[in-house]
């Protein structure tokens, strides 16, 4: 009986161990997108008597930097190696990916424009995902009161999409007076399904058998290729425009490669407005380096 009884106690205190394996933990934090990608073009043109003159810079960066949301499941398999699966929701800042001005200088019958603002256009954008992002963790002891660990994964987003809102002047003279027509235009960006790369370091700091808080800073490289473009607002002066533009010149359908038969005016004379236009893909950038921080559950 004896034995018994010692082998259910041993057998209970095991099933005790093998439960406080699993931990759910909610972290938050930061990105910083990471610098040196090309997004666009900054320009501005000076129109003085009829003649322009540009000047022009790259817009470089990243449209991964935003706030990062994690609920993250995992499992310890000894006190130094664990598996983990974070389900990570990303809110992206607001980037500038175009810029362009120019202004006038020049006489027009009784009027003098000297400098004068002519036409303007930005492009601004900003995206949402929904992420899973699987990891191995290695920690140098997990039930020690304060411990080191790192993290290497990958990173998927399962769905989301890329705003772009574009606000724009164009600019005429009539009458001796410059008149302007102001657009503004929404589009939604679509990515091919892509996966990247995820790695972080942090300290993990047990505040009761159950409970730890932990920090850490991450990298993460991930670049999404573009799969399509739909325009889905157009306001020209206040007014919606948006059902009188063919899909050609609002939609959009990336390709790998461009042929005579694509659906593009510059390979194809028979291209069709009423289908989308067909470009060469692109891949985007969200690649980016930051913080986290955040609570963790043992049971």
């Amino acid at each position: 009986m004896k034995k018994i009884i010692l082998l259910c106690a041993l057998f209970m205190a095991s099933l005790t161990v093998n439960a406080q394996r699993f931990y759910l933990d909610f972290n938050f934090g930061y990105g910083f997108g990471m610098p040196g990608n090309v997004l666009g073009e900054k320009s501005h043109t000076d129109i003085i008597n009829g003649e322009r003159f540009k000047t022009a810079s790259n817009l470089t960066g990243s449209i991964g930097s935003g706030l990062n949301l994690q609920l993250t499941p995992g499992y310890m398999i000894n006190d130094n190696i664990g598996i983990e699966l974070g389900i990570n929701y990303f809110i992206g800042s607001k980037t500038t990916m175009a810029e362009s001005t120019s202004s006038l200088t020049m006489n027009i019958g009784p009027n003098n424009f000297d400098n004068a603002d002519f036409s303007s256009r930005k492009d601004v954008a900003n995206s949402s995902q929904l992420r899973i992002a699987p990891a191995v963790l290695i920690s140098t002891g997990i039930s020690n009161t304060i411990s080191g660990y790192a993290k290497l994964g990958i990173i998927m987003p399962l769905m989301g999409s890329t705003i772009v809102n574009t606000t724009a002047y164009s600019a005429r003279v009539e009458s001796g007076e410059i008149v302007r027509d102001e657009i503004i235009v929404k589009t939604v960006i679509s990515g091919a399904p892509s996966f990247g790369f995820k790695g972080a370091l942090g300290m993990n700091y047990n505040i009761t058998d159950n409970l730890s808080l932990f920090g850490e800073v991450f990298v993460a490289s991930l670049n999404i290729k573009q799969k399509t473009r739909r325009m889905e607002s157009y306001s020209f002066n206040g007014q919606d425009g948006i059902d009188a533009l063919p899909s050609y010149n609002k939609d959009i359908d990336y390709i790998d490669e461009l042929t005579p038969e694509s659906n593009n005016s510059d390979v194809n004379t028979s291209s069709e407005g009423t289908a989308p236009k067909e470009e060469l893909f692109q891949k985007t950038s969200f690649s980016q380096m930051g913080i986290q921080i955040g609570i963790k559950y043992t049971f």
